[in-house]
């Protein structure tokens, strides 16, 4: 049997531990948010990148180098 005092350390230990269980659940929330609800809005960073890389490859500032030169990006970089 415990006795009070050993009682009162483990909830007081269990208290101490809240941050780190709070952390760790919200770590593991931001993960399924991040794999489960987010991958759409990565479409932004692959029309930035599509733009650099006919920039750099001398098509241009377009998204088809073969298409027509239209205004298409979404970010303001």
């Amino acid at each position: 049997m415990q006795s009070q005092s050993e009682i009162l350390e483990s909830e007081a230990n269990t208290v101490e531990r809240l941050p780190v269980y709070v952390f760790l659940l919200s770590l593991l929330f931001a993960i399924y948010y991040t794999l489960n609800i987010l991958p759409f809005h990565l479409d932004d960073a692959y029309i930035t990148h599509r733009y650099a890389q006919n920039l750099v490859a001398g098509f241009g500032f377009v998204f088809n180098p073969q298409g027509e030169v239209v205004e298409g990006f979404s970010s303001p970089l």
